[in-house]
């Protein structure tokens, strides 16, 4: 009679050990598409082979592929590209591979990783956000960022308020870290703040998007005056207007935006409206 007998081993004892190696390079996509302006490292899926060499290889536009630069063995090779018109493509992008050769068994392997790379800017990250209300307005604050980007010497930032018809837009030539300052934004507004990097290869585009800090409808109903003891209002631009008793005196400045404090009759400040006055 026979007997069948079922033996387990760990995984990598039943692994296939003569499966070829495979280049992988974290932060870039199986796509191979990456940026022209950031370093690039790219490692075995496995151990070393033997015999074994890397190449960075960049196509020249007429199609003939130059050496960048190579290295005798070891698990990882970095690259660190730079920006040449001689191979850049009518899309901006250098296109080529990193290659690896290896000796198995007598015979040369090759194996290769396929490289786009983008010479338009890009916008690695925006940090350090920040409102400030500066203390001699109620109802506007400033805003601050740091930009950190490549492929550019300066960004453009461009700056829309909720209800407003302004875009305002100014540039910030610092590189590659740019510390963005926007002044006077009102704290009752939503604020969308664009933010571009460009150059002849083409751009890059980012929008934050600010919230505002309490929203308020086209035209709100006045508080009923039993609940407080008096109005200080306010322009949208942190000026003070006057004090008030009842909120039909306040129906006065006709289309324009204010911001109203509720004050009780130990002047406790009860609640804080926006409105647009009908």
């Amino acid at each position: 009679m026979a007997i069948l007998c079922v033996l387990t081993f760990p995984l990598s004892v039943l692994s296939n050990t003569d499966e070829s190696p495979v280049i992988i390079c974290e932060g870039i996509t199986q796509t191979g598409y990456a940026s022209a302006y950031l370093p690039h490292t790219f490692k075995l899926s496995q151990k070393e082979e033997t015999k074994a060499k890397w190449q960075f290889l960049l196509n020249l536009i007429e199609g003939k592929e130059i050496c960048m630069k190579q290295q005798e063995g070891g698990l990882t090779f970095a690259i660190n590209p730079s920006i040449d018109q001689a191979f850049i493509n009518e899309s901006g992008k250098m296109k080529g591979r990193i290659q690896y050769t290896y000796e198995k068994d007598g015979s040369l392997n090759t194996i290769s990783y396929n490289l786009t790379l983008d010479c338009a800017p890009k916008i690695l990250e925006i940090s350090d956000t920040a409102r400030y209300i500066p203390t001699e307005y109620v109802s506007l604050y400033d805003f601050s960022c740091n930009i950190h980007y490549v492929g550019a010497s300066s960004i453009t930032i461009g700056v829309e308020s909720e209800y407003s018809s302004f875009y305002d837009i100014f540039h910030i030539n610092e590189a590659p870290i740019a510390h963005v300052q926007i002044p006077l934004l009102s704290l009752g507004n939503d604020v969308w703040v664009d933010i571009t990097v460009n150059n002849k290869y083409g751009e890059d585009k980012q929008t934050i998007k600010i919230p505002a800090y309490f929203k308020f409808s086209a035209v709100e109903s006045p508080t009923d005056n039993s609940a407080y003891h008096h109005i200080d209002v306010f322009s949208s631009d942190g000026i003070f207007i006057g004090r008030f008793q009842k909120t039909n005196e306040i129906l006065d400045h006709k289309g324009s935006v204010l911001l109203l404090r509720y004050y009780d009759a130990d002047n406790q400040l009860m609640q804080t409206k926006k409105i647009i006055s009908p």
